[in-house]
């Protein structure tokens, strides 16, 4: 999988908060039938956990976004499955557990980590940027919840990346 760029980021983006209504309404179809179970998810994530109605829709409405960058950086990635969802979840649990008990400067420290090591530095750069700035615009994002928003892109994200990469091939894994 190529890296994606920022500025191919920032344009999908701005196209994205810019769209009407009805726009908007396609493009949550055009990626429900691309990736169902990428949307199925981003549906299902918001459900399950106490988050207030705007952070389940922001959640939602950032997912989507994060699905038409991927979809339209790598047009023959297929869908991702349920099991690619599974999988990258269960990859960063104990790195949740261990978060959940720790302070502010452990998330930090471990989400710069990921960032100098991730396969898409810029998208993930992109996931914790929208969440900051869910927070400071005072979007509905709450504090408490800004990691496990983190988390749920960041498992999205793994599974496209390994859709993507076993679509390639052994060697593309590298």
């Amino acid at each position: 999988m190529n890296v994606i760029s920022k500025e191919q980021i920032e344009q999908v983006y701005g196209r994205m908060n810019a769209v009407s209504p009805e726009e908007a309404s396609k493009t949550i179809e055009f990626v429900k039938s691309r990736q169902p179970h990428a949307f199925e998810y981003l549906v299902s994530a918001g459900a399950q956990q106490d988050f207030t109605k705007e952070e389940a829709q922001w959640l939602s409405y950032i997912g989507v976004i994060l699905c038409r960058i991927m979809v339209e950086s790598e047009p023959d990635l297929p869908p991702i499955t349920r099991e690619c969802i599974d999988k990258s979840a269960a990859k960063i649990t104990d790195l949740v557990r261990y978060l959940k008990g720790s302070d502010k400067d452990d998330f930090v420290k471990v989400i710069a980590a990921m960032l100098k090591d991730y396969q898409q530095p810029h998208l993930l750069n992109f996931v914790v940027s929208v969440i900051r700035a869910g927070q400071e615009e005072k979007a509905g994002i709450s504090s408490k919840n800004a990691s496990v928003f983190f988390f749920f892109f960041k498992i999205l994200m793994d599974a496209f990346i390994q859709t993507q990469q076993e679509k390639d091939g052994p060697s593309a894994q590298e």
